[in-house]
């Protein structure tokens, strides 16, 4: 908690020197169209397309639209999600979920597939949760273990 509330000062601290720059920074949220405002985490694919894991959905912002994934319109596991990630090698997106285990969205087929306990997850309802571990897919078999800060990966 102590790491999440230095990077937030010294991100504060840093707007003046920022704002200076070229760079233009854009505050989304439901209004936008964002499927909530409690946003657990953050990654950007490899088109540049930010996914946004949210209490209520899958995002992926485009710069100028937003697209959500729920489970009533896509084949998420689950709409509380505490995790994203980006896999470059597999060109999918992993989403953890509160209860439901992984789901994987395939960049290329924009299908989902998900891992549970039947596909070998310790717990469903532990997953990403508990262990503050962010777990990533080199490939469908090949997991990774990366530390994180709360409950997001920076």
């Amino acid at each position: 908690m102590a790491k999440v509330l230095i990077l937030l000062f010294l991100t504060i601290s840093c707007i003046p020197i920022i704002a200076q720059s070229d760079y233009l920074f854009k505050n989304i949220s439901s209004r936008d169209g964002l499927s909530n405002d409690f946003v657990r985490d953050m990654d950007v694919d490899g088109k540049g397309f930010i996914w946004i894991a949210t209490e209520e959905g899958l995002n992926r912002w485009t710069g100028n639209g937003n697209t959500i994934y729920r489970e009533n319109n896509s084949g998420l596991a689950s709409n509380e999600l505490t995790t994203v990630y980006y896999d470059a090698k597999s060109n999918s997106v992993c989403a953890g979920s509160r209860q439901k285990g992984i789901s994987i969205f395939d960049c290329h087929t924009s299908q989902f597939s998900h891992l549970s306990t039947k596909e070998g997850l310790a717990s469903d309802t532990e997953t990403l949760k508990t262990t503050n571990i962010h777990i990533s897919m080199d490939s469908y078999c090949g997991y990774r273990a990366q530390p994180v800060f709360a409950s997001g990966c920076f």
